[in-house]
């Protein structure tokens, strides 16, 4: 047998086992990537509900279809880590989407804002809303007049808890978004403006942030209060504006369940739904929260009497009531 021959030979066998490993492994999209390796691509589907609440609304203001027309119907979440350059998506999450939409009774908006109002506490406003006022022509403030400050977490804590005597809680996991108006009925003062104010003592005690339209995520619900005053963060010209209800009329309804149905959008694909930044595992996480102490530190004898473990379990269950905390 000639060399020629027996090149062309090896050649073919080289050919025939890379074939038989493609044909023995399945194709780059039924995979799907684990640390372990490549395994057999898994779609795992779910149908989702997103729940829309307007509270202090006329239902005729709302137009569902521009909701209907520009949300998704249909969301999968995608690993947005650098090793995707190199290897395949984390792709295998879909979401099937409908989407309920529900007007609170007025009981609810009355009593929500009477809570609201009576919380109330009075500050200067910010240097933007000075400016809004007046380039805007509302022309509602006068010099060194106060504005309304509401407390955000109170009022969370609030729907939280009476939001089950108006028939709006919805099946576990919940995905719900609340709109607001506090301004077109007069459920807050409209001779003046609010922000919903955020006390975050991270650094220090005293730092908050104070001019927000939108709050929520601890109970599995958000709110857009379209009667708030806007935030130097809203743009005129940015896809994030969120114009206040007053700067809307019957000629551009329209136009505002757009903007609703933007906040909605966001709302769906970033806040409920998120995609990753690194990529997920399915399997039991164990968290241990034991206390470690250096043996060659002064141990406190009192160390029971400061430590409030029931607080502690409390604050975690607050802050991430998704998981069951024991202790």
């Amino acid at each position: 047998m000639s060399k020629g021959i027996k090149k062309i030979l090896v050649l073919l066998l080289i050919i025939l086992i890379i074939s038989v490993v493609i044909l023995k492994y399945p194709k780059p999209e039924e995979k799907m990537r684990v640390p372990e390796g490549y395994h057999e691509r898994i779609t795992l589907t779910s149908d989702v509900t997103i729940n829309f609440v307007f509270v202090g609304f006329e239902e005729n203001i709302i137009q569902q279809d521009i909701f209907l027309e520009n949300l998704p119907g249909e969301n999968t979440p995608i690993d947005w880590g650098r090793g995707n350059v190199f290897e395949l998506p984390f792709e295998y999450l879909h979401y099937n989407l409908s989407y309920n939409f529900v007007f609170a009774q007025d009981g609810f908006a009355d009593k929500l804002f009477d809570y609201s109002n009576s919380i109330v506490e009075w500050g200067p406003p910010t240097d933007y809303l000075i400016d809004y006022d007046e380039e805007s022509g509302q022309n509602r403030l006068e010099e060194g007049e106060p504005i309304q400050y509401v407390n955000v977490t109170a009022v969370e804590d609030w729907v939280a808890e009476n939001r089950a005597k108006y028939n709006l809680v919805f099946k576990e996991p919940e995905y719900t978004l609340f709109f607001f108006d506090s301004y077109s009925k007069g459920y807050m003062p409209t001779d003046t403006y609010h922000y919903w104010k955020f006390y975050e003592e991270r650094y220090r005690p005293e730092e908050m942030v104070i001019d927000m339209q939108a709050w929520g995520g601890n109970y599995g619900f958000l709110w857009l209060d379209v009667g708030a005053a806007p935030s130097e963060y809203r743009g005129e010209d940015s896809a994030e504006a969120y114009p206040p209800v007053w700067h809307y009329n019957e000629d551009t309804w329209d136009e505002f369940n757009e903007m609703l149905t933007t906040v909605a959008s966001f709302a769906v694909q970033y806040r409920f739904l998120p995609s990753y930044i690194y990529h997920p595992v399915n399997r039991p996480v164990y968290i241990s929260s034991h206390i470690w102490v250096d043996d060659r530190s002064l141990i406190t004898s009192d160390f029971e009497k400061k430590m409030d473990f029931e607080e502690c379990l409390q604050r975690l269950r607050s802050y991430m009531p998704w998981l069951e905390w024991e202790g």
